[in-house]
């Protein structure tokens, strides 16, 4: 899901937007073949049950300038929670060595809280100059991405109690606390402009 972004200079403000994802649920139908450890073929099955994945999405925030407008800063929280949030499974043979076909269900929801915030610094502005900007610019964000009643069973042998997973309170896989960057826009007066 994109955030729709809703902001306004010094007085700050507030946004929602939903959305759903039926993208995973047509790729479903189409049974396309994956490899499977050792080279086989296996064909991902569908799942006639699958529901749509909906995500609402609150944010509030402002932006606005300073220092003789030099230093533009923005801020912003956000909350987003998915429900029916969809996840692959795969079954394997009893042996655990290959894996038979693949399927998609909706696994549970997931809630996204987080914060972002960036300034930029106008440290040169000069028309006639080879560079006629040079700005510096931070950003950083903190992301709290969490699994919420999210569970699914992997089986064995069609037996659907088996191995039942609970990801229910644990953090998003693969999603960092933290991520920040640094660098330098530059603009020049041939047209050439960059950042580092």
């Amino acid at each position: 899901t994109n955030r729709d972004k809703m902001k306004s200079d010094g007085l700050g403000a507030s946004g929602h937007a939903s959305s759903t994802n039926r993208n995973v649920a047509n790729k479903t139908s189409k049974h396309e073949d994956v490899k499977a450890k050792d080279g086989k073929k296996t064909v991902s099955k569908l799942n006639k049950d699958l529901k749509p994945e909906i995500g609402t999405q609150f944010e509030v925030g402002t932006k606005g300038k300073l220092i003789n407008n030099k230093l533009s800063y923005e801020v912003a929280a956000f909350r987003t929670k998915f429900t029916d949030k969809m996840t692959t499974v795969s079954v394997t043979n009893p042996n655990n060595s290959a894996t038979l076909y693949t399927y998609v269900i909706n696994g549970g929801d997931q809630i996204h809280k987080g914060v972002e915030a960036s300034i930029t610094y106008e440290l040169v502005k000069k028309e006639n100059a080879f560079f006629t900007s040079i700005a510096p610019f931070a950003n950083t964000t903190y992301a709290d991405y969490t699994y919420d009643n999210f569970k699914f069973s992997r089986t064995y042998n069609n037996n659907a109690n088996q191995n039942t997973y609970d990801f229910s309170g644990r953090s998003v896989l693969g999603t960092p606390k933290w991520v920040a960057n640094m660098g330098v826009d530059f603009n020049t007066r041939l047209g050439i402009y960059g950042n580092v």
